[in-house]
């Protein structure tokens, strides 16, 4: 028969091993955000810009796939996009089979990876299946990023060759935009995310006013997360 104190260490064992077990199984932050109600606020010294992202609500696509709401603001566009989370990356899509020009017969609905959930040094991915040319994101871990909105610790880049480098925040999803060239740099002066908010909020009837012709210098081929605009 065991002793009463071989008994006990027998079942400190068993608790302490319950506990590492817990603690290695911890579910990973991802680095993409998408929830209806998020909100995130740019702002571009180069200009003095601002724009704004808001996941405004969910639909479903001709096919039933659900997806998420965003609208792009800024003082010269208004558009809207649709994203949704696939296999470890978000994607852009259509809403409609090869609208707006497209013809990608084995995507027809022009799904676009732009971002990795989980992300690791030296990823890559094809960010357009069936285009011509094909196009890749690259991730490289970048560290700490300081923003008006925050500080983030925990940082990647997807970049697009020879177009643009996103960046993404561990817990926050996307925080901001360059040029691959180094132009017209913008980043989070607010966002709120999963309810929290950080940073200030500038009301739209409180932004600065721009020239016509400075408004028109900024129109894009690329969206807002690096996504091919036709």
């Amino acid at each position: 028969m065991r002793s009463p104190k071989y008994l006990c260490f027998i079942s400190f064992a068993i608790l302490f091993l319950a506990c590492e077990s817990t603690t290695e199984t911890e579910t990973p932050v991802p680095y993409v955000s998408l929830n209806v109600g998020d909100v995130r606020q740019y702002y571009s010294e180069s200009d003095s810009s601002y724009s704004k992202i808001s996941i405004i609500g969910e639909t479903h696509r001709t096919d039933g796939q659900k997806v998420f709401i965003s609208e792009y603001v800024s003082d010269s566009t208004n558009l809207r996009f649709y994203n949704f989370i696939r296999d470890g990356y978000m994607y852009s899509t259509q809403l409609d089979s090869n609208s707006h020009g497209w013809n990608l017969e084995d995507n027809p609905y022009v799904e676009q990876r732009l971002a990795k959930v989980f992300p690791s040094e030296g990823d890559k991915w094809v960010q357009i299946d069936g285009d011509t040319p094909l196009t890749y994101f690259a991730a490289s871990f970048h560290g700490e990023k300081s923003t008006q909105a925050k500080v983030f610790s925990d940082v990647f880049t997807y970049i697009l060759e020879k177009t643009v480098i996103e960046y993404y925040a561990n817990g926050f999803g996307h925080i901001g935009i360059i040029r691959l060239d180094g132009s017209y740099p913008k980043f989070v002066n607010y966002i709120k995310v999963n309810g929290k908010e950080y940073g200030e909020y500038v009301p739209q009837d409180q932004l600065p006013k721009r020239t016509a012709l400075k408004v028109e210098a900024k129109k894009e081929k690329y969206g807002f997360f690096g996504e091919r605009l036709k």
